[in-house]
């Protein structure tokens, strides 16, 4: 799950939670959205945002550039998180330059 404010974005499908059935789907360890399991592991979240990241979807992009950058489930890269990034950003995701300043500003 990515935080956006009050809403909750899903690895599996990109579609957006509310804050308190996102508490619900961390129970139940699935995706209120589309039913798929959550991943049982950090690094199995990870490959799944990698597949989705591949596809283009820029939900997961951001995501992904924001897991690299942070080190969460698989190694820290500067420079994946930054492809992945402009990747999303260029797909007009709004959070994606964000992503890529905290980088350069925490990193």
């Amino acid at each position: 799950m990515q935080d956006l404010g009050k809403v909750m974005v899903s690895f599996c499908c990109g579609r957006g939670v509310c804050g308190s059935c996102s508490d619900v789907e961390e129970e139940l360890k699935h995706c209120l959205q589309c039913n798929t399991p959550h991943g049982k592991t950090p690094k199995e979240d990870g490959a799944c945002l990698k597949k989705h990241s591949k596809k283009g979807h820029p939900w997961a992009q951001v995501s992904l550039a924001n897991l690299y950058c942070e080190g969460h489930g698989i190694r820290q890269s500067l420079s994946e998180s930054l492809h992945w990034g402009r990747e999303a950003a260029k797909r007009g995701h709004p959070i994606a330059m964000q992503v890529i300043g905290s980088c350069f500003l925490d990193g």
